[in-house]
């Protein structure tokens, strides 16, 4: 069976939580490759089970060097060729595992996927995707959660364009509906890359329904999100943290009084159910969408509960045959709109003369 590279130094509980996930997920049949400092994770890997080398599909491959969360150096992401991500990211290459997952340095690990294996032709930009929950039964899908901090409008609606094969495919919504990121529904609001995109969105092919404020996220209105890396980025982590603080909240209520403590006691399954829906470690990683093989980002401070998510996640789609149709539409779209412009391009030059 197909084997998961997975990055098991990256993130905030790394090594511990990643091997842990790790292990879950190699118990449901999944095999996968752990790359890391080999003495360590095999020292944690029989502290976890003491008879994994002879019941679970798990291999180690050594790497003496870390990514650290803070190396933003291009040169020096590239240049560890020894480091467990890039070695992880180079085995997708070289397609001796058919995916790869890291919690580490988002911005390395998207730097490495752009550099080893590379974007698919005709994307500009690659992207994080990945489904977020709403009020009604139908999830959504937002693009970008992170990769990309700084954008043009054409990124965007590449990243609409993109995210809609994607959702098409995977979810069979013929056209779903796209909404973009604002400070309020109205065209004339947001900065001028959201205006720019609102154009560009608005005479596209896709069905747009305007400008979404966050207050109305998840309403479930649209099918896809489309923002910048750093608004996503934001307005994931506030979410979070919002649910965090309600909980907080709640909790510290329930003590002050008899009546309140029994109140939450009872009402408690109703509050799990939404704590459920809204946990991020529920949909383990985000997808880098535009990449050529399948990349996955999982959260920074990932347990080993959103590890395994990741990895069943990874493993589901590296070994579906939609993702390989996903990408193929992605590459006819974007050749199909060079091929336009060109054409353009060409017809404006022979009419200046």
């Amino acid at each position: 069976m197909p084997r998961i590279a997975v990055d098991a130094m990256g993130g905030d509980n790394a090594p511990i939580a990643i091997v842990s996930g790790s292990m879950e997920a190699a118990k449901k049949g999944i095999p996968i490759v752990l790359f890391g400092k080999k003495e360590q994770l095999l020292t944690i890997c029989s502290m976890i089970n003491p008879s994994w080398q002879t019941t679970l599909p798990i291999s180690i491959v050594d790497c003496p060097d870390i990514i650290s969360m803070d190396a933003i150096s291009m040169r020096q992401i590239i240049n560890q060729k020894t480091s467990s991500m890039y070695l992880a990211v180079d085995a997708l290459k070289k397609n001796t595992v058919v995916a790869c997952v890291s919690a580490g340095n988002s911005a390395a690990m998207h730097t490495l996927a752009n550099v080893i294996i590379g974007r698919i032709p005709g994307v500009l930009r690659a992207a994080l995707a990945s489904v977020l929950p709403s009020v009604t039964e139908c999830p959504i899908y937002c693009v970008d959660l992170g990769a990309n901090t700084d954008c043009k409008a054409v990124f965007l609606e590449q990243f609409a364009h993109m995210a809609a094969i994607y959702v098409k495919e995977m979810f069979d919504i013929e056209k779903p509906r796209v909404g973009l990121l604002s400070n309020g529904h109205e065209p004339y609001k947001g900065s001028s890359l959201v205006k720019e995109t609102y154009q560009k969105l608005a005479e596209s092919n896709l069905h747009f329904i305007g400008n979404i404020e966050a207050r109305d996220i998840f309403d479930g209105h649209a099918d896809i999100l489309v923002c910048d890396g750093f608004a996503g980025n934001v307005m994931l982590k506030t979410a979070q943290g919002t649910l965090k603080a309600i909980l907080h909240m709640l909790a510290h209520e329930a003590n002050k009084s008899l009546f309140a403590k029994i109140a939450l006691k009872i009402s408690s399954p109703i509050f799990s159910k939404v704590k459920s829906k809204l946990d991020y470690a529920k949909s383990g990683g985000a997808l880098l969408l535009g990449i050529r093989k399948p990349v996955f980002i999982a959260h920074g401070s990932s347990n080993s509960k959103a590890i395994e998510n990741a990895i069943l996640f990874a493993h589901n789609l590296a070994n579906n045959y939609r993702l390989e149709k996903i990408n193929n539409s992605i590459e006819k779209l974007f050749k199909k709109e060079t091929s336009c412009m060109s054409t353009s391009n060409q017809l404006a030059q022979e009419n200046v003369y």
